[in-house]
């Protein structure tokens, strides 16, 4: 069997690189009201750990799963199933959850080596992204694609890439989403200078970019076992100033007509193709599990001048090399849902609830506010 572990303080932990890291209290206590979130993908039998066994039960019951008997342990009853656990799956490997799993009890024969640690936490440094992005966009000679990013090493040069463009982003290299990225204009003011100069100091280097116009977020979600990468599904999400909101619970078909509005599925199935090849070999054996690759529509600059709007597709936005909430989407297809739904967390100041809402049209998706924690 195995034991799943929902840990999303994963990249704030790949940040400080600290086994004995210790999470903020805003990621703590998403940890503990969602759980029980593992109960969605987990095969029967299979263990997930939680904090709280009552809440996680009840929370889960709610969802009326069908056919997947799961158990849920804590730290007092997972003793007891040790010697039968064949895996261990959180929703994100590093030195910490290691650490975390040691202390309970499990062998190193289930947890990565340390050599696979670090190649994990290379691999989702944001200049694998930058790299990835250089390579589409040689690859692909269309005009409906667009990006450019860089990974500068001191102020000088963030400074000199920054004026070239009225507005740009700017990127820790390993953060949580939406804590580690800064706006800035084309004078980069002192607030922003004194931030960038501290994770230029702390990380190495800051990944910088043009703003786009983005009109959508999306991702493409992956599994890599024994080096082979497989394409599992479309996740069509909502991010309001990097915080996720919500995503779209849909068949696939469903999904890529959503997607056909803006943008030339043929040009889409293309870069996926080309993705499957070229993951292969960058990821290779340094890890084994689920990832995603976020996207997003940018409407096309020279859209002003023309009588009616167009797309750019910007393919490879990030990589996140863990379980994604686009994964949690694509295993909530299997619930028995009436219709198309949108799948969101709510936070009413003290916890965090899973919810499903009527989906619409895309004004529902947009709609959805972002947790506060």
């Amino acid at each position: 069997m195995k034991l799943h572990i929902f840990n999303p303080e994963h990249d704030l932990a790949l940040a400080q690189n600290d086994k004995f890291f210790t999470a903020p209290h805003a990621a703590r206590v998403l940890r503990n009201d969602l759980s029980f979130l593992p109960f969605f993908w987990a095969e029967d039998g299979d263990l997930v750990f939680v904090d709280d066994l009552s809440s996680a039960q009840t929370k889960a019951s709610k969802f009326q799963r069908l056919s997947h008997a799961v158990q849920f342990v804590d730290k007092t009853t997972l003793a007891a199933h040790l010697s039968a656990i064949t895996a261990v799956e959180p929703w994100g490997w590093d030195t910490t959850i290691c650490q975390q799993m040691r202390t309970l009890g499990l062998p190193s024969a289930l947890l990565p080596t340390d050599t696979q640690l670090s190649d994990i936490r290379q691999m989702s440094h944001r200049k694998f992204a930058v790299d990835m992005l250089s390579d589409l966009r040689t690859h692909f000679s269309s005009n409906n694609i667009i990006g450019k990013s860089r990974f500068v090493t001191n102020m000088d040069e963030l400074r000199a890439v920054v004026s070239e463009h009225p507005m740009s982003v700017i990127k820790a290299p390993w953060s949580s989403s939406g804590r580690g990225i800064r706006y800035v204009e084309r004078n980069m003011d002192v607030v922003h200078a004194n931030w960038a100069n501290n994770v230029i100091h702390r990380q190495g280097g800051i990944v910088v970019e043009p703003y786009y116009n983005k009109v959508r977020d999306f991702a493409l979600e992956f599994s890599i076992v024994h080096g082979k990468v497989s394409y599992l599904g479309l996740s069509l999400f909502q991010t309001v100033n990097g915080s996720y909101t919500g995503n779209l619970i849909a068949s696939e078909s469903v999904k890529r007509e959503i997607l056909g509005e803006y943008i030339d599925l043929s040009l889409f199935d293309a870069v996926v193709a080309y993705l499957l090849s070229a993951l292969s070999s960058r990821i290779g054996e340094g890890y084994e599990g689920v990832f995603g690759i976020d996207m997003m529509v940018v409407a096309n600059p020279m859209s002003a001048h023309l009588s009616t709007k167009s797309f750019l597709l910007h393919p490879f936005v990030e990589l996140n090399l863990r379980r994604t909430m686009g994964h949690v989407a694509l295993s909530a297809v299997r619930l028995p849902l009436s219709g198309t739904k949108i799948m969101h967390i709510d936070f009413d100041g003290l916890h965090h609830h899973l919810q499903f809402k009527r989906y619409l049209c895309e004004a529902d998706l947009a709609s959805v506010q972002p947790r506060h924690s």
